[in-house]
């Protein structure tokens, strides 16, 4: 199979891009696996914040239901009700809130504390309409504003009547009637402690012990009151003002006792201590598990969040280990091959450089530069060839065939044309040396007779210059005339 260094250099980068990706993919998802436990995180935290808020408006609603029943006015009684149900109003609001933000698990147990809560509401509202009542103020204003003014007159009745019995002359008539006077004001006395006991009975079953009591005692006093005036007409004193003045007296006082027997605060508080608590607790309980749950789940997300995190660095510095190996392995791999490769081809080249033609490289991979010295060899073999050509020609053999290896070969197209050059100077050097053979017979001809023509010459340049001797002879003798007569 072929790899060239283009595959390779390809594979390696790809192979390292393919796991750069991978771990930015890894990275990006667990970076949005962790921004979503976060969340979730965030919004369990905002939970909890809620479930405070909605304790915090329960602590409000008890706190306004203990001012509706520690009341002593009808305004701050109705006003602390109303503030109580818009307390209930938000925490029953925050409590929707929570069960549409809750899991599966979450909206099970907030179905079980609403239910606890609005147990809780109708308990409170059930008290609020006793309280409203006001009962036991009620009752109080009214002993205050019209009970005592009529125990005064009552008295004061009384004492009228204890004062002419006194005046009567009938001793003993007198005595019993006296007598029959301090009864009725001994169950005047009676009958009044009781009705103030009711004002401060401490539960309704003490209350209603106290009214049945108050009620006979209004009996008692009514017979008492019956019998004194029958005693005192006994004496001739007319007993209408104390009778009077007693109807007056029961009247208001079994109104007293009716309205204060309503037990408005009472039944409250009863309601308030007894099934109130026992709701309340229960709300909390159910409200503190929801919280528990939250909590739990908050501290799984933050524990699977830590784990994925954990977990993600580990793929992350593996990933990375992984890319950064194959990175050097694959460099390392694709240099070694490109160095030892082209140190042969170098080695190869220089060889040539310097004529070597002897030497070859073994293929040794199959890319550019398997190529490479392939091409090196077959230069190399080429060259040897035209070495030969070359060699076989400076022998002197001018029959050697030097074709190119193709229209690109220069060598070889020069060698071709060599070939032909010699072999045209090899034809014209054996014609002219034919046509020098035949000048070189006719020029020993010629050569024979000028060599006697030369001889002739020769005679007669001997005569001539035996003549030219005479005549320096002649010019020195006449030189040598003119210099003497000169003197």
């Amino acid at each position: 199979m072929r790899l060239t260094v283009k595959a390779k250099l390809a594979g390696a980068f790809g192979a390292v891009i393919l796991l750069s990706m991978i771990i930015g993919g890894i990275a990006y998802m667990k970076l949005t696996t962790l921004d979503a436990s976060q969340h979730a995180i965030v919004e369990q935290g905002t939970r909890v914040q809620r479930v405070g808020e909605l304790l915090a408006e329960m602590q409000y609603q008890v706190r306004s239901e203990f001012r509706m029943l520690l009341a002593t006015s009808d305004q701050d009684t109705i006003d602390n009700h109303k503030h109580m149900i818009e307390r209930q109003d938000k925490a029953l609001k925050i409590a929707e809130n929570l069960f549409a933000m809750a899991s599966e698990d979450g909206k099970r147990l907030m179905d079980v504390a609403t239910a606890k809560l609005k147990r809780l509401n109708d308990l409170q509202q059930q008290a609020g309409k006793f309280a409203l009542l006001n009962s036991n103020n009620h009752a109080n204003r009214l002993w205050k504003t019209e009970g005592l003014a009529g125990l005064a007159d009552l008295n004061a009745a009384a004492d009228t009547a204890f004062a002419e019995v006194e005046k009567s002359s009938g001793k003993v008539a007198g005595a019993q009637a006296l007598l029959a006077i301090e009864a009725a004001k001994f169950e005047i006395a009676r009958l009044s402690r009781y009705v103030l006991a009711t004002f401060t009975a401490s539960s309704v079953e003490e209350l209603d012990s106290l009214y049945n009591t108050a009620s006979q005692e209004v009996g008692r006093l009514k017979i008492a009151v019956a019998q004194a005036s029958a005693q005192m007409m006994t004496v001739g004193v007319a007993g209408t003002g104390i009778t009077t003045q007693s109807e007056r007296y029961t009247a208001l006082v079994e109104k007293i006792l009716a309205t204060a027997h309503q037990g408005g605060t009472l039944h409250a508080f009863a309601i308030t201590n007894g099934e109130g608590r026992k709701a309340l607790n229960e709300a909390l309980s159910a409200f503190d598990n929801y919280v528990g749950f939250v909590n739990k789940r908050m501290a799984d997300l933050a524990a699977a969040g830590t784990e994925e995190a954990a977990f993600a660095k580990l793929l992350l510095i593996s990933s990375i280990i992984a890319a950064l190996l194959i990175a050097v392995g694959s460099a390392l791999w694709i240099a070694l091959n490109i160095s030892r490769g082209l140190g042969r081809a170098v080695g190869l080249a220089n060889a040539v450089a310097i004529g070597d033609l002897s030497q070859t490289i073994e293929v040794s991979s199959n890319d550019e530069i398997g190529d490479l010295v392939k091409a090196l060899n077959s230069m190399t073999i080429n060259l040897n060839a035209t070495a030969k050509i070359a060699d076989t020609l400076a022998s002197g053999d001018l029959t050697v065939d030097a074709k190119p290896l193709s229209d690109k070969d220069t060598l070889g197209l020069a060698l071709e044309r060599m070939v032909e050059k010699l072999r045209a100077v090899v034809s014209d050097t054996m014609i002219a040396t034919q046509n020098m053979s035949a000048g070189s017979q006719e020029l020993s001809a010629s050569a024979e007779q000028l060599s006697q023509g030369a001889t002739e010459q020769a005679s007669s340049s001997e005569e001539a210059s035996s003549s030219m001797e005479e005549m320096a002879a002649n010019v020195k003798q006449n030189a040598e005339n003119a210099s003497q007569t000169e003197k």
